[in-house]
């Protein structure tokens, strides 16, 4: 057992119990413990029944610490002497015996003692058997282990992260350490702490001292973080070690997904939806509403006879970032229907002009007229004559309407 002084005093005296703790388990076999005045057990002995006597020696430097008091509690004789081997080692014989039958079982106090410890002074208490027999006429022995633990705990060293490291949160990282201790290290828990070591939060507990863990690193920026590795011995001792200076835990990116959703209009017939395409962004937030599509202008035909409505693509950009389209009227002259007017116009151009003419000419020469009248009077001769003029006028002038009319209805057909 090793036992260090305490701090903040000289000369001390500490106290010790050494115990046995008798269990009623047929196999006989039994550890031995010692327990300090504040109740904790160090060192055992246990899974014994009816001890009757129990010779221990406890071995100690007393350069260190020194036994200044034994006194035996729970069996009916006690006794002790002290050996000097030289060179600061002494062993102390302790030897209890129970006089009346049956022996002591279950949890008893073997002895106290009390020690005189220097300041900050740390030594061993080593424990040996000589016998543990039980209360029987046979003198039977009863098998036994010893664990002779240390009062003082690991010592442990935060080898990463040792500060000035980056460490992105989400990836692997590797906590290392090393931790010494004279009967061995138990278990390790390892910390983290994001304020500068004002709170630590718990990443394992239990582990084995394999002297690495892979770590996955919490998204908690921090540019003062620390780990802390505590190892625990088989006396009950935890020894702790820090991280030397601050590290940093970069926080994942953030990221949102975007997904597009294409859409395309067709326009009905009459008009009343305009063709065209939209691209439309659809984000993992609420998406932006999208403005109701306007109508657009019926389409007309051309009113010019010469001309055909050959439909524009016009792009409008609205709100939404949806692109529409909308069509409008455009009128182009018909590389056909041109000519075509232009010959129906010289025929009728080339009628009408024979018509005035054949009317020109029989008005202009009413002495024609008058050959034929000859045996007539003038009056009977010139009303004939008149009046057959204007029929002419009349006919010719129906002629020319009627052959406007077909030639509109002919361009009208084209």
């Amino acid at each position: 057992m090793k036992l260090k002084r305490p701090k903040k005093a000289t000369l001390k005296l500490a106290k010790i119990v050494l115990v046995i703790l008798l269990l009623a388990i047929p196999a006989y076999c039994c550890e031995i413990y010692v327990r300090n005045d504040d109740g904790e057990y160090i060192l055992t002995i246990d899974n014994v029944t009816n001890v009757g006597v129990c010779d221990l020696n406890l071995t100690y430097d007393s350069n260190l610490v020194d036994i200044t008091d034994v006194v035996g509690e729970s069996f009916d004789y006690f006794d002790y002497n002290r050996v000097d081997l030289g060179d600061g080692k002494n062993v102390l014989r302790t030897q209890a015996f129970q006089i009346n039958n049956p022996g002591l079982s279950g949890l008893i106090d073997y002895a106290i003692l009390k020690l005189q410890i220097n300041d900050d002074d740390q030594g061993e208490i080593g424990i040996g058997v000589i016998e543990i027999v039980e209360d029987s006429p046979e003198v039977k022995p009863i098998p036994h282990t010893v664990r002779n633990f240390a009062v003082s705990e690991p010592v442990v060293t935060v080898n990463s992260p040792d500060g000035g490291e980056n460490w992105k949160a989400g990836t692997a990282e590797e906590i290392r350490w090393t931790a010494t201790d004279n009967v061995g290290v138990t278990s390790v828990d390892i910390a983290y702490s994001t304020d500068g070591g004002a709170t630590y939060q718990m990443i394992t507990t239990g582990i084995s001292d394999s002297g690495a863990y892979n770590w996955t690193i919490p998204n908690t920026a921090s540019g003062t973080c620390l780990v802390k590795v505590i190892a625990h011995d088989a006396a009950g001792n935890a020894g702790e070690g820090v991280s030397d200076a601050a590290f940093t835990i970069i926080a994942a990116l953030s990221s949102t997904t975007t997904t597009t959703s294409v859409s395309h209009r067709r326009s009905s017939r009459d008009g009343t939806y305009p063709p065209g395409w939209g691209v439309t962004p659809t984000p993992t937030s609420p998406p932006t509403p999208t403005p109701a599509p306007r109508a657009a202008p019926a389409v007309t035909p051309a009113t010019t006879p010469l001309e055909v409505a050959t439909p524009a693509v016009v792009a409008t950009q609205e709100p939404g970032h949806v692109t529409k389209f909308r069509t409008e009227p455009k009128s182009t002259p018909s590389p056909i229907l041109t000519p075509i007017a232009g010959i129906v116009i010289v025929v009728i151009a080339s009628i009408m002009g024979g018509i005035v003419k054949v009317i020109s000419l029989t008005t202009a020469h009413p002495e024609s007229a008058g050959r034929e009248t000859e045996g007539r009077t003038d009056a009977e001769a010139v009303a004939p004559v008149e009046e057959r003029n204007w029929k002419k006028s009349l006919a010719a002038i129906v002629g020319i309407v009627v052959i406007a009319v077909v030639a509109i209805i002919a361009i009208a057909v084209m």
